[in-house]
């Protein structure tokens, strides 16, 4: 290939810079309905059940709206679940991608299943030893005691008084709506719009955009590494089916902790965080720990999984480094058409900056 064709031309680089704007409708609709209107509308919901616009009622309206089961789920997964279909029906106007085809059942067997889904698991570990170093770092710096942060852990894990039929749904979305969508997405329209010059170019950006759209530091890390092998299943295989099943799975093992959790007496849990070390009621520590064991046993199953997983993860690095291959073949014709336009688009700038800011501000 000679160096006409390797650097683009005028034409070219106004051609690039207008494809990958239009790439970048895809995450702007996703997070515009999934922060912007989701927000608008709670704020609108809010002020109307708080009796007005002013800060302490519109405070004090979302408290009752949260009070609402319906409001409630409708604000965590009905809005979720609209902006993935309108980011994945944006992406198949932008991209004209056959979702059929990416359905389909074709080129991975069951090793190939196994070693990426142990990759999968294994990497995200690894992304949660790395998320919970760098939070205790950073408490440390800003002065946040990790008692604050597990007190707030655990009023998040209170259970819920909603009726049944809401928590199957919240679990239906968590387990088996959320991931589908979210794999269409990002390793279907997104991954196969960004890798058409080059599959290192694609699975590194779609992975980063899969990390920061969660908008959670504790949780993007560990999404970047797993949309890195998601996306390289998706294109090892040819289809999304794969990367589907070990996300549905990934996300389930999660569920079935959460699950646990909530089962459990949460507001005895948080007493004993509070109570003096010194003087603990050890027949209610005793009783306490009864309760617990269903959960630990659990923990324990997911704990030696996730490790069994990371040694995997090791092993199949180590072989696969030790042949000295390359992870992705290099090519000076993609790297001309990707990096340089991608970080130079406005659109993109704009979003990454977002994302990375509502990321970053929850480090701790």
């Amino acid at each position: 290939m000679d160096q006409i064709n390797i650097i683009p031309d005028d034409r070219e680089k106004r051609q690039l810079r207008l494809y990958y704007a239009k790439i970048s409708l895809i995450v702007i609709v996703l997070v515009v309905v999934f922060s912007g209107v989701n927000e608008l509308v709670l704020y609108i919901a809010s002020g109307i059940a708080g009796g007005g616009f002013s800060k302490e009622l519109v405070t004090s309206g979302r408290k009752i709206v949260a009070s609402i089961p319906l409001a409630k789920t409708a604000y965590s997964y009905f809005f979720p679940l609209a902006a993935d279909a309108a980011a994945l029906f944006t992406g198949l106007a932008i991209t004209k991608c056959d979702l059929k085809k990416m359905l389909r059942f074709s080129g991975f067997d069951g090793k190939d299943l196994f070693e990426f889904t142990s990759l999968s698991y294994g990497m995200a570990t690894a992304g949660s030893f790395i998320c919970v170093i760098i939070s205790g770092i950073v408490g440390i710096i800003i002065g946040k005691n990790g008692t604050e942060g597990l007190e707030e852990s655990l009023a998040g894990m209170m259970p819920s008084d909603d009726p049944l039929w809401i928590n199957i749904l919240v679990y239906l979305y968590v387990c088996i709506i959320g991931p589908i969508m979210e794999e269409l997405i990002f390793r279907g329209v997104l991954l196969e719009a960004l890798r058409k010059y080059g599959n290192g170019f694609g699975i590194i950006m779609s992975a980063v955009m899969f990390g920061l759209m969660h908008q959670r530091f504790v949780q993007c890390i560990p999404a970047i590494l797993l949309g890195i092998i998601f996306a390289g299943m998706a294109v090892k295989s040819g289809s999304l089916i794969p990367s589907i099943f070990a996300h549905i799975v990934n996300n389930t093992m999660s569920a079935v902790l959460m699950v646990m959790i909530q089962g459990m007496d949460m507001k005895k849990l948080m007493e004993f965080e509070k109570a003096d070390p010194f003087n603990v009621d050890m027949d209610a520590m005793t009783a306490l720990m009864k309760d617990m064991v269903p959960l630990i046993v659990v923990m324990l199953i997911i704990l030696a999984v996730r490790l069994g997983a990371l040694l995997v993860t090791v092993i199949i690095s180590g072989r696969f480094f030790s042949s000295k291959r390359r992870l992705i073949a290099k090519s000076e014709y993609c790297d001309k058409r990707t990096w340089g336009y991608f970080f130079t688009s406005v659109p993109w700038i704009a979003v990454i900056l977002y994302l990375t800011y509502t990321t970053v501000t929850t480090i701790v």
